[in-house]
């Protein structure tokens, strides 16, 4: 008998609401859009004994619930729409970041494929819920699911990817072996944090209307199936040094000339696992503060701005009269036609490393990093906007201005 082998275009990933468990709990999934790669393990936890007059173990046992780590890549948006589901908050105007209230944040994920390799993923889900058909599916559900590290990656000629790392309690295998009139059910995979236990509850999968993302008023009426993607020539890296007289806020001089080659972001979510007598699971991964960011910038070098008197300053030393140099990094991300942004702010980045170099019959070259303490008060904004909500309802009249400090990859 044939067997067919699962491929790439048949496959796609939903991403659950948080909490990832509730008391009688009722799923609705959100496609996670633009995902590249789907990567997962899982490794037991034995502990081994011996005991006098023996060789061999006298017992090989279990003694934890396997260790799930599960990562997802996927092209960076404008649009944001990953970011919103998985907790990152928008800019609303308060002092909050974007990461205020997302300590407890925990979701399922599902990864949908078809038997059938010469069908779309997406077939089914563009249909009328009364007429999903998910006969040939199959599916792995990672339960509980923690977000542990979330890293951009943004060079020359590539589309930006954002990597992400997770914490699963549980993953689970299905066939999804009936369809047309006759319900498919999934097995929601989270574990009751009190008893370990999976809930007695199913997600319906036929009767689902898929519940929309989080792109609205989009000018290309695109969807969470078909979402904008930031372009690096769009892309644009502002750095303004705070360590100066607030009548000199400007970008410190040895970053005003770059000709940027990369950039690469990366959040580490610090988490504790809690486990509890009676209970072979994770009951909970307590989130540490801050979460630690670290920026990277690499660029081509035009000059070091000989003509400063500072030249502690004009080299960007880690230091500016014996005190600690602070930094705003601005990021800001567009499509291609221009009608969706995205932007990330970091307040209060320090220097760490500053790198040059060069060879015979070559231009310098220049790396940077900085790091980002980042709490529930400080640190990070995240926001977007898109030229149809500009246009009809007036959102941030003055975001769409040309901002003069930035510098676009090259």
């Amino acid at each position: 008998m044939k067997k067919n082998i699962l491929k790439s275009n048949s496959s796609f990933v939903v991403i659950g609401k948080s909490p990832a468990w509730l008391q009688n709990n009722f799923e609705s999934g959100r496609i996670f859009s633009l995902a590249q790669a789907v990567n997962f393990d899982f490794s037991s936890n034995r502990q081994a004994s011996k005991q006098l007059g023996y060789q061999n173990y006298s017992s090989n046992i279990d003694y934890r619930t396997p260790e799930v780590n599960l990562s997802i890549d996927y092209y960076f948006s404008p649009s944001l729409n990953n970011e919103l589901l998985m907790g990152f908050k928008e800019s609303s105007g308060s002092n909050a970041t974007s990461f205020s209230g997302f300590k407890n944040n925990n979701y399922n994920f599902y990864f949908f494929s078809n038997e059938n390799e010469s069908a779309d993923g997406f077939d089914e889900v563009k249909k009328p819920a009364n007429l999903q058909n998910w006969s040939e599916g199959e599916v792995i559900s990672f339960g509980n699911c923690y977000l542990t590290n979330y890293s951009l990656s943004l060079g020359l000629g590539q589309v930006p990817v954002i990597s992400t790392k997770f914490k699963s309690s549980n993953i689970a295998a299905e066939t999804l072996n009936s369809g047309g009139s006759t319900k498919t059910y999934v097995q929601i995979p989270s574990l009751d944090p009190y008893s370990g236990k999976l809930a007695n509850v199913n997600y319906n999968y036929t009767g689902l209307q898929f519940t929309g993302g989080n792109i609205i008023y989009d000018w290309e009426a695109r969807s969470d199936l078909n979402p904008p993607i930031a372009l690096p020539y769009k892309s644009s890296v502002s750095i303004i040094n705070q360590s100066v007289d607030d009548s000199q806020l400007t970008p410190l001089k040895n970053f005003s000339n770059l000709i940027l080659q990369s950039c690469n972001l990366s959040f580490d979510f610090n988490r504790v696992d809690l486990y509890k007598f009676g209970n072979d699971s994770v009951c909970d991964r307590k989130l540490q503060f801050p979460i630690n960011a670290n920026i990277q910038i690499e660029s081509l070098v035009s000059g070091f701005n000989a003509n400063e008197s500072n030249t502690q300053n004009k080299l960007g030393s880690a230091t500016l009269n014996n005190k600690e140099n602070i930094y705003d990094i601005e990021f800001i991300f567009k499509n291609d036609i221009e009608t969706s942004t995205g932007v990330y702010n970091f307040q209060g980045a320090k220097l760490t490393s500053l790198n040059y170099s060069t060879q015979i019959n070559n231009i310098y070259k220049m790396s940077a990093s900085f790091s980002v303490e980042i709490t529930e008060n400080k640190g990070f904004v995240m926001s977007r906007n898109s030229l149809y909500s500009y246009l009809y309802f007036g959102h941030n009249p003055n975001f769409w201005q040309s901002e003069s400090n930035n510098w676009n990859f090259s």
